[in-house]
């Protein structure tokens, strides 16, 4: 995720920081059923990003 210093969008770079550091904590989970459950939240949590991803980007096409 090295690229997204690039997005402009402060509110974005700081759910993109956030999803990758949640998706961290699943792989450091204690047990299964944990990284099961942080997998889903996070799953949860990616959908209204990746509509925050796509309204940027489009929004990029615009100019």
């Amino acid at each position: 995720m090295i690229l997204k210093e690039r997005v402009e969008d402060d509110d974005l770079r700081v759910a993109i920081d956030g999803f990758c550091g949640q998706l961290t904590q699943v792989s450091l989970a204690d047990s299964e059923a944990e990284a099961v459950t942080l997998f889903e939240l996070n799953m949860r949590q990616a959908t209204p990003m990746m509509e925050h991803i796509g309204r940027t980007l489009r929004a990029q096409y615009d100019h």
